[in-house]
């Protein structure tokens, strides 16, 4: 029987070392969300909350062994505007990351927000049993 198995789809590395830091077991799992459905015209704590509801709604999770067990699932997303409103999400080389520092010099607005679902298996399926979601933002 599995205990408190906890299912990370993320491939962020920054948010598996802190979880590897806490000493919180966890096993990767990967989803196949496409960010670019989600709303983007949302205010930016809306949207990276839409965005880390998309990934859990896509992640790809092991089938259960036994009606009742239950597992737990992470997903999260973090992105940040500067003074201008322009929204930066994760560069996607060391060029861009250098243009998005600069953009932030003058000061940004960082939010991060989180899904956890307690999920149970009931006739071949994982269902919602308890969802948690919030955001963080500096």
């Amino acid at each position: 029987m599995t205990k408190n198995i906890l299912y990370f789809g993320s491939k962020s590395q920054s948010r598996r070392m802190l979880l590897e830091e806490s000493q919180i077991p966890f096993t990767v799992v990967s989803q196949n969300a496409d960010e670019s459905q989600c709303d983007w015209g949302l205010p930016l704590p809306q949207l990276v909350l839409s965005i880390a509801l998309h990934k859990m709604d896509h992640v790809v999770l092991p089938d259960g062994t036994y009606d009742g067990e239950i597992c737990y699932v992470l997903t999260a997303d973090t992105m940040s505007h500067d003074k201008t409103g322009q929204i930066h999400g994760k560069p996607v080389d060391r060029a861009d990351a250098i243009a998005k520092i600069k953009a932030s010099a003058a000061g940004s607005f960082l939010c991060t927000a989180f899904c956890v679902d307690r999920k149970r298996w009931q006739q071949n399926n994982w269902v919602v049993d308890e969802r948690i979601t919030d955001i963080v933002s500096a």
